[in-house]
C-alpha cells in the first residue's frame, strides 16, 4: 500500500485535458487521440454438406497394380557393379507366393471392408514385428502387396520404395513379404468362415471380370 500511495507523487507528468503536461515546468509532452473502435462486418460461407449423403469413393482398377513395369529399373554407370545382382545369383532361388485371393483384397480394400485392416496390422504386429514401440513394416506397404498376383522379394521391391524413390532393402521386402502372406493366410481363413462375405466379394470380381472383357470386345470390333 505504501508504495501505491506513493506513486502519483513521483509522477513528474499528469493529464490534463487529453495532453500530457509536465508538472513543474508546465511543458507539454503529447497529446491523447482516442478514436473509437469500429469492427469490419465480413461475412464467411460456411461449407455444406451434400444433400444426398453420398461421398466420393476410389476405386481400386484390378489393372493398376501390375507388378512388371510400375517402375523404371536404376540405371548403373559403367563400370559399376550391381551389388543386388551378384547377391541374387547366390544361394537357392527367391520363393515366389502365388496370391490367387489378390483381386478379392482388391474388391474389399475398396468397399472399406473393416476387417482387412484387422488382418493386415495383425500381421505386421505378429510377422513384422516391432521396435521401441514401432512396426518394422507400414500397413499400407504390406496392403499394397497383398493385392499383388506375385509375392516374391523381387516383386515388393518393385512396387514398394523408400522416401528417396529407391526400392527397398532386400531384408526389408522380405519382412514386407512375410507380413503380406502371413495376412493373406488369415484372410482366407476368414473368408472360408465366412461364405456370404466370399460369395459377395466374388460377385463384384466376376463383374470386374466379365465387364473388362466386354470392354475390350468392344475396342477390339
Amino acid at each position: 500500500m505504501d508504495n501505491q500511495s506513493s506513486l502519483p507523487r513521483q509522477c513528474h507528468t499528469s493529464n490534463i485535458d487529453g495532453f500530457r503536461v509536465d508538472q513543474e515546468t508546465g511543458e507539454i509532452y503529447g497529446e491523447y487521440v482516442i478514436t473509437a473502435y469500429t469492427p469490419t462486418q465480413q461475412d464467411y460461407e460456411l461449407p455444406q454438406p451434400a444433400i444426398d449423403g453420398i461421398q466420393e469413393r476410389y476405386l481400386i482398377d484390378p489393372d493398376s497394380h501390375v507388378v512388371v513395369g510400375d517402375f523404371e529399373p536404376s540405371v548403373i554407370p559403367v563400370g559399376v557393379i550391381d551389388l543386388d545382382a551378384v547377391r541374387a545369383r547366390r544361394g537357392p532361388k527367391p520363393k515366389v507366393f502365388v496370391n490367387t485371393l489378390a483381386p478379392y483384397v482388391q474388391v474389399a480394400h475398396s468397399e472399406g471392408m473393416q476387417w482387412l485392416d484387422d488382418f493386415v496390422y495383425g500381421a505386421c504386429y505378429t510377422s513384422g514385428g516391432t521396435s521401441n514401440g514401432a512396426l518394422n513394416v507400414s500397413p499400407t506397404d504390406v496392403l499394397r502387396v497383398c493385392m499383388l498376383p506375385i509375392i516374391s522379394t523381387e516383386t515388393v521391391r518393385s512396387v514398394i520404395r523408400v522416401r528417396s524413390f529407391e526400392p527397398v532393402s532386400e531384408s526389408q521386402a522380405r519382412r514386407i513379404a512375410n507380413a503380406a502372406k502371413f495376412a493373406i493366410g488369415g484372410i482366407d481363413l476368414y473368408l472360408s468362415r465366412n461364405p456370404e462375405v466370399m460369395d459377395a466379394l466374388r460377385y463384384e470380381v466376376d463383374f470386374i471380370a466379365s465387364y473388362r472383357a466386354s470392354l475390350v470386345e468392344d475396342m477390339t470390333a
